[in-house]
């Protein structure tokens, strides 16, 4: 068992607003100063029509979507005593997504602003937004081969069969390997569940048909340390 301690100064990458609380919240609510940096966080036009996801999740309106989010964000951010950096990126819902080598060149400029020892990626299970953003982080991770890396696995997206299976695969087969590890987080599951609550938009969708509940965001958080003979791949 691991402490969190050992991460350092941290920076978590999240897709979206709540990624990193729902997928690393214990861990946040341990180490307490860390940056949570969302990329697609940015507010769409208020002309946008309104999603199904959004509708989901009791909005009127994109724009008002993701204002409320960011606040909710916030909130979260504050009982764990993490500070959120939220990024001009639209979420795939509004608009196509960015390019790989403009979000790795993001998340490089986010470790020059912070320059942490840790940075911690999602694994990019299933959404696109989770997928783009794991593949930007390992061409940022090129650069910065003395930080450490880690990955989470991402909530509710993990549960899908196979998919967390064939994506560390996939690292294996280019020269990376990631390494399953257990951060000893104090017992702090109810802290974490205050700052879950905030999200209170996305835990109504979750619970809509067709859609996978909250179950997965209270089970055991899953990390993988990032290694290879050759730091560059």
């Amino acid at each position: 068992m691991h402490s969190v301690s050992e991460l350092g100064k941290l920076l978590i990458i999240s897709p979206h607003l709540d990624d990193a609380v729902f997928s690393c919240g214990e861990a946040l609510a341990c180490k307490g100063n860390a940056t949570v940096a969302t990329l697609f966080a940015g507010l769409p036009p208020a002309s946008l029509p309104l999603t199904k996801w959004d509708a989901a999740a009791g909005f009127n309106g994109s724009r008002e979507a993701m204002e409320l989010r960011r606040e909710e964000d916030r909130r979260a951010m504050e009982l764990l005593q993490a500070t959120p950096v939220w990024l001009d990126f639209l979420d795939s819902q509004y608009n196509d997504p960015p390019t790989e080598i403009a979000l790795a060149e993001t998340i490089a400029q986010l470790i020059e602003t912070h320059n942490p020892y840790t940075v911690v990626l999602p694994a990019g299970l299933f959404h696109s937004d989770h997928v783009i953003t794991h593949q930007a982080g390992l061409l940022a991770r090129r650069h910065y081969p003395e930080r450490r890396w880690y990955l989470y696995e991402d909530n509710l997206y993990r549960r899908i069969p196979r998919l967390l299976q064939e994506r560390l695969a996939g690292l294996a087969h280019f020269g990376i390997d990631a390494t399953p590890v257990a951060f000893d987080t104090h017992g702090q599951a109810g802290l974490k569940r205050h700052a879950v609550q905030c999200y209170a938009s996305q835990l109504q969708a979750l619970v809509t048909p067709g859609r996978p509940g909250h179950s997965d965001i209270y089970a055991p958080e899953g990390f993988w340390e990032l290694s290879s003979d050759n730091p560059a791949i």
